[in-house]
């Protein structure tokens, strides 16, 4: 279904073609980038969020302004693992920390995340149009079928890394699909999937598991190859292979440095089950399961060339590890489905084949041009409003996203925050009766050079004084934190070891101890603001006030989306063009997610190494990797390294 040219045009006839579509297809590529960045700007706009919304933003935003202010390393030591610190995920906390250097901060881009992450998986996905051999036409459509769909959506509200890992994903596919070709790409998908286990190495794991399918998927032909006298390693299996393995290792290295990953109790998996009773119907599979499996009729009947039916293939493979984690889920097996789901992208793909393939049809089903052309207006037509439809569910599942803290919460933790600027404790104590969930949402709002003094005690104003008085103990290092029991045995210690701190201070807030009014009469407590209570100081504290917080203005969030993107491109621009042996557009394309995939990579091994990564030194790096880049691309001479490329293949046009 690739766009042709008749066998008898004049050749200026087809280079003026030639770069007519192209051009239009540049302008198309830049308007599904702006349609993405509008559809998940609109919410926080709309709703004038005073905080950026999701449940999962806490965890992200103080990790980020950590590591931002402190270094990568400083996340390590700065809780317990059982804290949820989660050092095995350091693509986000590096990649923010690098875009503070260009202006973007670590609280913007937590409204921006969204934005961002739906730009780069439309180019990604556009480029996995063009790696399909689908006409030019149709990279638009792929795009707006993934960015809007309800697996994406769902992703974007909260789980940050995730979803810019959907677009390292997309773009791996795509590398796949392009080096199983034999164009060129072998390298580009070493480096794509090794920034997507860097930034979320459950995605990328997963990732790793397709491609190890897809190879042996492509073992049969590869056979055939060998016997035919083609090397083992010139084949498509070779190739998507070696991008696994490689992948794998360059990613892997990263995270095996890390000093290992929290584990949280694995539970009954009554929270899984919910999500499934809530989010399920949102997908609508009786209508995207049939689409999907059109759009698969449509890859393997409508022009079967080698690409296309590898990409059958490979959205096969993609599709399998939800469909044994849906059996295991019937099974009864604590299964996190709805995260599965999240990572299906190949069901709007398919549907995108869907659609280009009726769009195709339609325009030359009855052999009459007149008529032709108005099916194919028609089809174009019906394709545009499910896409339409498809944007506005997608942004009602993102405008009803939870607060990351409530109006009851946010006030006394800013009070609370701003007296430990002022008097900059070395450890800050805060006593709950609840759970521990008021950890995160205290780091979230504290400066990134004190996120770390600031601890929780899940007990008594009594029991943190005795048991801090009490020489020895045990340290949160030797606890087992198995069980529920054991995760608050270590949070416990953790809480004792910091307020046996000289200069240490305990405080307690209203919305986080339900016997706060008691203690506040008690007259060795000082209520510094409201809602905020310091318990037993030695000497008579400030009172500390805030000015309210406002939301961001709408020009703030958009410049900052603006730069956070062309950040991304011009990083990863060079490279694109150093790795891929594509047209220009496919390299650009795929330039953001190239430049995301060597940010966090070149960022995590500096910060592995102990070397700062956030505001000037952020910069630098950015600089050196975009410097970097462009040199490598016109060091490398264009025909140099490109790989045999399949004899039944048309090249992309």
């Amino acid at each position: 279904m690739a766009d042709g040219l008749r066998e008898d045009d004049a050749p200026s006839t087809r280079d003026g073609r030639s770069v007519l579509w192209a051009i239009l297809s540049l302008i198309g590529l830049i308007g599904v980038i702006g349609f993405a960045m509008a559809l998940y700007l609109k919410a926080p706009i709309e709703r004038e969020l005073v905080v950026p919304s999701g449940a999962d933003i806490p965890s992200h935003l103080w990790r980020v302004r950590l590591v931002t202010a402190q270094g990568l390393d400083s996340l390590f030591t700065s809780a317990p693992l059982t804290i949820q610190t989660n050092p095995d995920r350091l693509g986000l906390p590096v990649l923010g920390s690098i875009l503070s250097g260009l202006g973007v901060s670590p609280w913007r881009l937590m409204y921006i995340n969204a934005a961002v992450a739906g730009a780069v998986v439309a180019a990604s996905a556009w480029a996995l149009a063009r790696a399909v051999i689908e006409p030019r036409w149709a990279g638009p459509i792929y795009a707006l079928a993934v960015v809007t769909s309800i697996s994406f959506a769902l992703t974007s509200r909260a789980y940050l890394d995730n979803a810019l890992a959907e677009g390292l994903m997309l773009a791996v596919a795509t590398a796949a699909l392009l080096a199983a070709a034999g164009r060129g790409a072998t390298l580009a998908g070493v480096v794509l999937l090794a920034g997507t286990l860097v930034m979320h190495w459950p995605t990328g794991t997963l990732f790793v598991a397709v491609l190890t399918l897809f190879t042996v998927g492509l073992l049969p032909s590869a056979l055939a190859d060998h016997r035919a006298g083609k090397p083992l390693r010139s084949t498509a299996a070779a190739r998507v292979g070696t991008i696994a393995v490689g992948g794998l290792g360059v990613g892997g290295l990263p995270l095996l440095l890390a000093p290992g990953a929290n584990t949280p109790t694995q539970g009954p998996g009554t929270l899984f089950r919910i999500n499934v009773v809530r989010l399920l119907p949102a997908y609508r599979l009786n209508v995207k399961l049939p689409l999907a499996a059109v759009g698969a009729a449509a890859l393997a009947l409508l022009d079967p060339k080698g690409p296309r039916r590898r990409a059958l293939l490979l959205h096969a493979v993609w599709l399998l590890p939800l469909g044994i984690a849906a059996l295991a889920y019937e099974r009864g097996r604590p299964i996190p489905l709805m995260r599965f789901f999240g990572t299906a992208l190949a069901i709007p793909l398919l549907g995108a084949a869907a659609f280009t393939a009726l769009i195709a049809l339609a325009s030359r089903i009855s052999g009459v041009k007149v008529l032709d052309a108005v099916l194919a207006l028609l089809a174009v037509g019906l394709v545009a409003a499910a896409l339409w439809g498809s944007a506005l569910t997608a942004y009602d599942n993102v405008n009803n996203t939870t607060t990351s803290v409530t109006s009851i919460e946010l006030e006394p933790i800013r009070a609370a925050n701003a007296f430990i600027a002022q008097v900059r404790p070395p450890a800050a104590v805060f006593v709950v009766d609840g759970p521990t969930r008021s950890f995160r949402r205290l780091r979230m709002l504290a400066r990134g050079t004190l996120v770390d003094r600031i601890h929780v005690f899940p007990g008594t104003p009594t029991q943190l004084f005795v048991r801090a008085k009490k020489p020895g103990g045990p340290s949160p290092d030797e606890i087992s934190d198995h069980g529920f029991g054991g995760r608050k045995a270590v949070i416990e210690a953790d809480a004792i070891e910091a307020m046996r701190e000289p200069g240490a201070v305990a405080l307690l807030l209203r919305p986080y101890f339900s016997d706060y009014d008691r203690l506040a009469k008690d007259r060795r407590n000082v209520e510094i603001a409201d809602g905020v209570l310091l318990l037993r100081p030695s000497t008579r504290p400030p009172i500390v006030r805030t000015t309210p917080l406002s939301p961001p203005p709408t020009s703030a969030l958009v410049r900052a989306t603006l730069i956070a993107f062309a950040a991304l491109f011009a990083a990863g621009s060079g490279w694109s063009f150093a790795l891929l042996r594509q047209s220009w557009e496919l390299r650009l394309a795929l330039a953001p997610a190239m430049g995301m995939a060597v940010l966090v990579l070149v960022g995590s091994a500096l910060g592995l190494a102990g070397l700062p990564t956030g505001h000037r030194p952020g910069l630098l790096i950015w600089f050196g990797v975009t410097a970097a880049g462009w040199v490598a691309a016109l060091w490398v001479p264009s025909t140099s390294g490109s790989e045999e490329a399949d004899a039944e293949e048309e090249p992309a046009r």
